[in-house]
């Protein structure tokens, strides 16, 4: 009876799967089976996998696991070889070589190349697949060294090495016979992505809402699949739409046609970081607007985070914030007592607020900020917003005359295509530009309003403030609040608000409605051993007065 054989073949790239090479080893290595006496027991083929490593390489663990199984009993074998066309088909890292080698060795199977008759169990057989074992992962990495000097090159020179993203098309010419690859516009999906960067920059989508207002409008990914939040992420922060390539952590500028405008890509970039979805996930809009105070509270006992979380009871949610590190490691204190309760310690901040007055100087300096910032809003802003108006319904007329010269034959296709190309060019500048005012003119807004409240009455305008304006005065006014206890320990003052204090243009209201904090002083230089440079103050702090309870 014959001793049986494994045969395996592979090919490591996709175009090879039709051609001659994964065709012919089957019928090569029956052949050199039958020769040597062996009667093929299966055949195992890998397609398109590298043999850098044996990840994703099924046909060769299915032979693998199989020679395990029918040679589990070492007084029956029934697999006694393993033949390859030559040993870089098995593996190209000499690792991967050698373990293999073991499995089989193990289980009493020799391995065999076609090509390489001198490879067997002997000594000078071993010696031979050692040295090509070697040579083969030389050969390997050697050619990934061109590759990627060459991959370098072609970047450098703004050539695409990729598959070019949603909305181009990668394409090839003949060439004084040598094929050139280059990169176009998709002619349809074009469109539609620089209408959904043009959406998108208004703020008025969310990442989710977005790729279903696309999906509708019939604008799929490059395999034809439906549109997901996470790719409109990654499509919004990719540079490649601006005729940017980027490669190795450096940026060159393409030969590929660009799509959207700096203004455009910047503005929607803005969009994103204010929506903070990192299209990870769908955020609760409610998370973000009750638990604004993340970014400001620490924990008194340990300096840890604060996060925000609720239970449900019986008529409604109970909504706290409460030390971070209870989530990550609960032993290292106890939740009793350390979950401060929302509408609590939201009045209690308002409260701090109340401990700053601004001076009349200040105020009066904050005012004439707001005044200029109306001004500009108001004056070349909403000037040159007119002009570009006045502009596209100009260059809107010209377009539809030529459109209708060409349609009554009077215009040649080439002197349509030149200046209806001009025209379109000319519209998309002045929309990028109109977009770039009205974002600007929101920001703008938005600063007058917090400006002219804050002149006013800071605890109020404090009050009044929806969350995102909340979080800018935090971040203007305070450095940290520590809580514990249920309550606020400790407030820092932003380095800001300290110089501030310093200069006497804020003044501390040390006594509050109810006495319940008071300033500390502010510490002078140290005169002990462990000197600090001249001008060093700790920063003040408002701090919990535990001796004094009662009304003034």
């Amino acid at each position: 009876m014959k001793p049986n054989a494994i045969l395996y073949c592979r090919v490591s790239d996709k175009s090879q799967a039709d051609g001659q090479s994964i065709k012919l080893q089957p019928p090569m290595l029956k052949e050199f089976a039958t020769k040597n006496g062996y009667s093929v027991y299966r055949v195992f083929i890998d397609v398109a996998k590298s043999g850098t490593s044996t990840d994703k390489r099924d046909g060769l663990w299915d032979a693998l696991n199989l020679i395990e199984k029918e040679n589990k009993d070492k007084n029956k074998p029934r697999i006694q070889a393993f033949i390859v066309q030559d040993t870089d088909r098995l593996a190209r890292n000499e690792k991967d070589h050698y373990l293999i080698r073991a499995h089989l060795k193990k289980y009493g199977v020799i391995l065999l190349s076609k090509n390489q008759p001198g490879i067997n169990d002997s000594a000078e057989g071993l010696l031979l697949d050692t040295l090509m074992a070697g040579v083969n992962a030389f050969q390997s990495r050697l050619t990934g060294r061109k590759v990627r000097n060459t991959v370098s090159m072609m970047a450098e020179n703004g050539l695409t090495t990729h598959k070019a993203p949603l909305g181009y098309l990668n394409r090839q010419r003949e060439e004084g016979g040598k094929t050139i690859k280059y990169v176009e516009k998709d002619p349809d999906k074009s469109k539609l992505v620089l209408q959904m960067f043009r959406l998108y920059s208004k703020g008025l989508y969310s990442l989710h809402a977005l790729a279903k207002y696309m999906n509708k409008r019939g604008l799929t990914t490059t395999g034809d699949k439906p549109l997901q939040a996470s790719g409109l992420s990654e499509i919004m922060n990719n540079r490649y739409y601006l005729g940017k390539i980027k490669h190795n952590g450096k940026e060159f500028q393409g030969k590929h046609p660009r799509l959207i405008s700096d203004a455009l890509f910047k503005q929607c970039a803005k969009i994103l970081e204010i929506q903070r979805n990192h299209a990870s996930r769908r955020r609760k809009p409610k998370n973000t607007k009750l638990f604004y105070l993340k970014d400001v509270l620490k924990c008194g006992s340990c300096g840890y985070r604060v996060t925000g979380g609720g239970s449900k009871g019986r008529d409604h949610m109970y909504n706290y914030y409460y030390c971070g590190r209870l989530m990550r490691d609960p032993k290292y204190h106890s939740k009793k007592g350390n979950c401060v309760n929302l509408p609590e310690i939201h009045a209690e901040i308002q409260d701090f607020f109340g401990l700053l007055e601004l001076t009349p100087d200040i105020v009066e300096e904050v005012k004439m900020k707001a005044a200029q910032i109306l001004s500009e809003t108001h004056g070349d802003m909403d000037g040159e917003r007119a002009e570009i108006q006045r502009n596209l319904t100009r260059l809107d007329h010209q377009r539809k005359k030529l459109e209708g010269l060409w349609l009554a034959d009077e215009v040649v296709e080439d002197y349509y295509n030149r200046n209806h190309k001009t025209i379109e060019a000319e519209i998309t500048a002045a929309e990028q530009r109109l977009l770039e005012i009205s974002g600007l003119r929101t920001d703008r807004t938005t600063m007058f309003e917090a400006l002219v409240r804050l002149a006013r009455d800071l605890p109020a305008a404090y009050e009044k403030a929806n969350p995102e304006v909340k979080r800018m005065y935090l971040k203007i006014f305070w450095e940290c609040f520590e809580i514990g206890g249920g309550t606020v320990q400790k407030a820092v003052p932003s380095k800001v608000v300290t110089a501030l204090i310093h200069e006497k243009l804020i003044n501390l209201k040390a006594n509050s409605q109810n006495r319940k904090f008071l300033v500390s002083k502010v510490w002078l230089p140290r005169l002990d051993s462990n000197q600090q440079p001249i001008g060093y103050t700790l920063p003040f702090c408002f701090q919990k007065e535990w001796t004094i309870s009662s009304p003034i």
